[in-house]
């Protein structure tokens, strides 16, 4: 039996080497001509004609899921963002930065449906003035199984929940045995980069994810601004997204 991903190339490979400059109709009359072909084999896969459908969401919800509280010294009292959701222990869970003017810490929230949820509080507090953690001690994934239409279970690691930590300007890692509580490691998982470098200002704001054995730790990179950079936008640093990996990869 075909793949997807195999029928999708069969599909492709039979617009030719340069698809993009063959007619519409062209690619119209190849496209269905293999379609049909496949088609007379019930067991290949044929993908939709519109490649993007399964992950569409037009439809919003006309209200805040989880709302700040605006209330002065509460930890959510500006803002609350980042949401990071997955399944554990039969009921969704949704961890997100509460943001009060100063720094950020972690809220939960669990639901039944994804529309109704339980504010369970802030799981992570910041730490003592100069420590790692004075500003920001904000989870901001979990590591969980990542097929597209799944539930997104969380994938233990030694019966412990996995998560990363945005720090002051880096990156660490906690770990959780119910959510409610976390323990950070001691260990600075990506630090600033020297001068120079793609991230000598801040390495942050991460996400985790694993592929074929290999753990991809994708983060916030930040490099200051230096006189050779032409932007008329950002006036004070670079950003953009970089990957640390747990093994060499290309």
């Amino acid at each position: 039996m075909l793949s997807a991903a195999t029928a999708g190339d069969l599909l492709r490979a039979s617009e030719g080497r340069r698809p993009y400059n063959a007619s519409p109709i062209a690619r119209r009359r190849s496209r269905a001509k293999l379609s049909a072909s496949i088609e007379e084999d019930a067991t290949v896969t044929v993908l939709p004609t519109d490649p993007i459908e399964a992950i569409r969401t037009p439809h919003k919800v006309d209200r805040l899921l989880v709302a700040p509280s605006y209330r002065r010294g509460e930890a959510d009292s500006h803002s609350v963002d980042t949401p990071h959701l997955f399944w554990y222990e039969g009921r969704y869970r949704m961890l997100h930065n509460c943001f009060d003017g100063v720094g950020y810490r972690t809220g939960l929230a669990s639901s039944d449906d994804l529309l109704a949820w339980d504010r369970e509080g802030i799981v992570t507090e910041r730490g003592e003035p100069g420590s790692d953690t004075e500003l920001n001690a904000a989870v901001t994934s979990v590591l969980r199984e990542t097929a597209l239409l799944g539930r997104g279970d969380a994938t233990p690691v030694d019966g412990r929940l996995l998560g990363t930590w945005h720090g002051h300007a880096r990156e660490l890692a906690a770990f959780s045995d119910d959510l409610l509580s976390w323990r950070k490691a001691d260990e600075i998982l990506i630090d600033v980069g020297p001068p120079g470098s793609i991230d000598d200002q801040y390495a942050h704001k991460p996400g985790v994810i694993a592929r074929d054995g290999v753990l991809y730790h994708f983060y916030g990179a930040s490099r200051r601004k230096t006189q050779a950079d032409v932007d008329e936008v950002n006036a004070k640093d670079r950003r953009g997204i970089a990957v640390a990996t747990s093994r060499p990869v290309k």
